[in-house]
């Protein structure tokens, strides 16, 4: 039943996938349940043999890698994929004992971007940098409203800005727009933006 239903749980399906369950209650709404990031539609439909769980869409394809391993193998993020592996954080993001939400700059992000001044930076200085594009669990788009703040894997505040036109996420006064979201992945999720929120 969706009562007994817990945040990050991984469950096992009859064709040897794994898929994530989570449970989000945003501000003034009441709670939201998904699996693989595809929402809980109609909870508890009690059945002769069991439950079924109503879901939006059909969970297909399910996730064949981690947050790292996605960008890694990603035609648009070239450029993220080469930046995690010179900070030593692409392991990180392949770690499958830990949960994350990264919010990845396309190749065309970093094209706006000043790269004359991220290539300036030392190891520890790329490594916060990346960093404030990470949220340490996972948060499908359903999780976010507007002026919500979440600490992210820097240590710093980003703030999402929710609304008609979409969500975007704020970090020290730099915007990024999410135009393609909710990539599931074995450990987490990927939401590509089109800014890197560096200044």
């Amino acid at each position: 039943m969706s009562k007994d239903l817990k945040n990050d749980e991984i469950v096992g399906m009859l064709n040897k996938k794994n898929t994530t369950i989570n449970v989000y209650q945003p501000m003034n709404a009441g709670k939201i349940f998904t699996i693989n990031g595809v929402d809980i539609t109609k909870a508890d439909n009690k059945a002769d043999n069991g439950v079924v769980q109503q879901i939006s869409r059909v969970l297909y394809p399910f996730p064949n890698g981690t947050v790292g391993d996605l960008i890694k193998y990603s035609e648009a993020h070239k450029t993220l994929s080469g930046l995690l592996d010179k900070a030593k954080l692409m392991t990180t993001l392949q770690n499958t004992t830990q949960m994350f939400t990264l919010f990845a700059p396309t190749d065309a992000a970093f094209k706006l971007a000043n790269m004359t001044e991220i290539n300036k930076l030392n190891d520890t200085e790329l490594s916060k940098v990346l960093l404030r594009h990470v949220l340490p669990d996972i948060y499908y788009q359903q999780a976010f409203y507007d002026n919500e703040s979440i600490m992210t894997a820097s240590k710093e505040t980003m703030v999402l800005i929710v609304g008609v036109g979409g969500i975007s996420v704020v970090v020290d006064r730099t915007e990024g727009y999410v135009n393609n979201p909710n990539h599931a992945c074995t450990n987490g999720v990927v939401h590509a933006i089109d800014r890197v929120l560096f200044k």
